[in-house]
């Protein structure tokens, strides 16, 4: 078996003598509000005399495709056949329906297929047919090359009977129609809501987690975060969230490490013959070098994001996924980097460190409030809270650099500055962030004695923002 996939090619929008062709195709069309909205309530309790309607739940419409297909990969891998999966670019990610009743069509409606085939290719997608107001068509089919000979009427009517009433179960209308030229048509019509994303966050410093972790949530999506690469590589495997968002360094297994165990495993699940959606995976750091994002695209990340996060830039790294060509084996990098329409910027436009000698932060800017502000919103407990972290967090590494730089050790001062170097970056504290990468860089030149002579002006930095953080917000 073949698996093929693309992205693009309208699919049909009705049965005319325009667009018929020998082969069968079998559709499933939702209607969908084109808003994200809060995750639909579970259905009203049953009332005397009626039955219970489905519980609406979010899910992938990509990944309800991966799901159907594994039932019928061995008998297409079997016979040979060429399975095609096209998911159109403006597919939504995710969606509140009936992902249970909807699988149960398209799975017969697969079975279908199969039993109709005897060579070629069978093809499953799924695009947006129409957007009408706030309404979307979002369309699931079902396209194969029917053998020539008779085939069990009997079947085929029990099977879209079964279809039928699994379509009744949800409110849903599907409907078929069938040229002379084998080209056939079933039509599923449900009405299901936009959702938020899925998101796994990959990030070791607990200030990080937690601020971007509120920024995910007010944007209304649900956050899963871990602290180390294999953990993210495990939580990727099992949860098949929407979004990753990966920091680079990280202790146990780096962000480049658990991406290419990612690709890997994804490549070994296509060689198995099953289909699923390709992972977007984004990365996250504190300044993004030429010879980082090179390593990234290697390992198969899609995109980065800098620190501290800005919710405009996370939003459109949202608003690309659903035209990832999630179908393809290549990687999307060049797909979102190319983006036409509102891309993400592709330099790191923050101001770059002071190159003088080595100065305290200036007291009246230690670092950004708004950045902060826009990250937490108007919550003082929450902010307080991180307050404390910091305290406890800034001066434990504070002291462990200063260790490491008074005895040589290297590699122990980088591991202390880059964990300043990200809780900095993420509160947006501008100036202290500054004085952290010139150590780094004095670090990575092998210089200990240049980074020591900065640590005294790192700590007044640091005294500056554990200041500012402890007291009120000005009104």
């Amino acid at each position: 078996m073949r698996i093929q996939g693309k992205c693009g090619g309208a699919p049909p929008t009705g049965m005319t003598e325009n667009n018929a062709f020998p082969s069968e195709r079998l559709f499933l069309t939702l209607r969908l509000p084109d808003r994200p909205v809060a995750p639909a309530p579970p259905s009203l309790p049953e009332q005397p005399g009626g039955p219970v309607g489905p519980v609406s739940v979010d899910f992938s419409p990509a990944h309800l495709i991966g799901d159907c297909l594994r039932a019928c990969a061995g008998p297409i891998r079997a016979r040979g056949l060429t399975l095609v999966v096209t998911i159109e670019s403006d597919v939504e990610p995710r969606v509140i329906g009936q992902p249970g009743l909807i699988s149960e069509v398209l799975e017969r409606l697969l079975a279908i297929a199969l039993n109709d085939t005897a060579r070629g290719s069978i093809e499953i997608g799924c695009a947006v047919i129409s957007r009408l107001g706030t309404e979307i068509e979002l369309a699931f089919w079902v396209r194969h090359h029917r053998a020539i000979g008779a085939r069990d009427e009997t079947a085929l009517a029990a099977a879209l009977a079964i279809c039928q009433q699994r379509c009744e179960q949800m409110g849903a209308r599907l409907e078929r129609a069938e040229s002379p030229e084998r080209t056939g048509l079933l039509q599923l019509t449900a009405l299901v809501q936009a959702s938020g994303l899925r998101v796994l966050l990959a990030e070791d410093h607990p200030i990080n987690r937690i601020v971007t972790t509120r920024i995910l949530e007010r944007m209304g999506h649900r956050v899963s975060a871990v602290s180390d690469g294999r953990q993210a590589v495990l939580a990727a495997q099992a949860q098949r969230p929407d979004l990753i968002l990966m920091d680079l360094q990280m202790p146990l297994m780096d962000g480049l490490q658990a991406t290419r165990h990612i690709r890997a495993d994804e490549a070994r699940t296509a060689a198995d013959g099953i289909w699923r959606p390709r992972q977007t995976i984004v990365a996250m750091t504190a300044h993004m070098q030429d010879a980082d994002r090179e390593a990234g695209q290697a390992a198969g990340m899609d995109d980065y994001l800098t620190k501290p996060l800005d919710p405009a830039c996370l939003t459109r790294i949202v608003q690309h996924l659903p035209r990832l060509p999630g179908a393809t084996a290549s990687s999307v990098f060049e797909t979102i980097l190319t983006a036409p329409a509102d891309p993400v910027p592709l330099k790191d436009e923050r101001p770059a460190p002071p190159s003088g000698g080595p100065t305290a932060a200036d007291p009246d800017r230690p670092f950004d409030r708004d950045c902060l502000r826009r990250a937490l919103g108007d919550d003082p407990a929450l902010i307080a809270g991180i307050a404390a972290l910091f305290e406890q967090q800034s001066r434990s590494a504070i002291g462990q650099l200063g260790a490491a730089l008074r005895c040589g050790d290297i590699r122990s001062a980088e591991m202390a500055v880059h964990s300043l170097k990200g809780m900095l970056a993420m509160l947006g504290a501008i100036d202290a962030l500054a004085l952290a990468q010139r150590m780094e860089s004095a670090l990575l030149q092998r210089s200990p004695r240049q980074a020591l002579r900065l640590l005294d002006a790192l700590e007044q930095a640091l005294a500056q923002v554990r200041q500012v953080l402890r007291a009120p917000a000005p009104g």
